[in-house]
């Protein structure tokens, strides 16, 4: 009985070290290179708080802060949170108030040559990036 509840444990630090494995092999691509956005598809045509277009640059860093360019040379920068398949933007609200707003993306595909992001929160899009 005590072999069963050792294995048992052994594998479930297993499974915990390979997902944190997986999920430190992930940020480590996102923050590896500048995305240049390439395909953006958009469900409204509404303003959004910081729009991405074709051509626009993201980066991420390690100490897990982003900053955005966009084609009008405006720059927006916050931090990021990735967890499994989702990443999240948290950035200063730009209309001059003190409050976080924020963005949730799930991850569709993340390798070293693209990143294809789908916006959960409203408007709803999808983007990709290499």
């Amino acid at each position: 009985m005590k072999h069963v509840l050792v294995i048992g444990i052994l594998l479930l630090a297993g499974s915990s070290t390979f997902a944190q494995s997986k999920s430190q092999k992930l940020e480590s691509t996102l923050t590896s290179k500048k995305w240049v956005c390439l395909d953006v598809k958009r469900k409204k045509l509404t303003k959004m708080d910081f729009r991405f277009e074709v051509g626009n640059e993201l980066s991420f860093s390690i100490d897990k802060k982003f900053s955005f360019k966009n084609n009008d040379y405006n720059y927006q920068s916050g931090t990021w949170k990735m967890d499994g398949k989702f990443l999240y933007f948290f950035y200063n609200a730009m209309d001059g108030s003190n409050r976080t707003e924020s963005m949730q993306y799930q991850i569709k595909k993340l390798n070293s040559s693209e990143l294809r992001l789908k916006r959960l929160t409203s408007p709803k899009g999808k983007l990709v990036f290499k």
